[in-house]
């Protein structure tokens, strides 16, 4: 889907015509995510709810928000990306559950610079790191999972580049 995405659209909002060549969905499902009734939807905040909705296991979800999230394809993110990115995933779940609050954007950023004060971009791996690394973020992500290997008492840390749960 997402490879469609970004061969048919030019901008971050996806029109009605280009959701129907991009998903085959109906208006009613369109109109679902325009939530502000401009006839546009935003890309990012549907792929990261289908992404946090897809029954995939957490790295693979990690890779796909790292690769849609990586605007400049530097093969790394900034910290304002990795908020950016938490906090259309929680817009996404919000949307979809039809929570009408907002997720507030300084305990995001709080979350997201106490990783790293210094500001520095992370690849891939050390996203990982800091999603498995931080319990508030991994308890979100074992909320959207099936994966029957992982389960929520596990302790869940990165090595070369892998995830290793440990039964606790």
């Amino acid at each position: 889907l997402y490879s469609i995405y970004k061969l048919k659209c030019e901008t971050f909002m996806i029109d009605y015509n280009e959701f129907q060549e991009i998903f085959n969905e109906s208006e009613d499902i369109f109109l679902l995510w325009d939530n502000s009734e401009t006839c546009l939807i935003d890309s990012l905040e549907i792929f990261s709810g289908i992404c946090i909705f897809s029954h995939t296991d957490i790295k693979n979800k990690l890779k796909f928000l790292f690769e849609i999230f990586d605007f400049n394809d530097l093969k790394s993110l900034s910290l304002y990306d990795i908020e950016f990115i938490c906090l259309y995933c929680l817009n996404s779940i919000y949307h979809i559950l039809k929570i009408k609050e907002k997720p507030k954007i300084e305990d995001v950023r709080k979350l997201v610079f106490l990783y790293n004060k210094d500001n520095i971009r992370i690849n891939l791996y050390q996203l990982k790191e800091f999603v498995f690394g931080t319990k508030d973020i991994i308890s979100f992500f074992l909320l959207f999972t099936d994966d029957s290997s992982v389960h929520k008492k596990d302790k869940i840390s990165v090595s070369n580049n892998d995830l290793v749960y440990s039964k606790t």
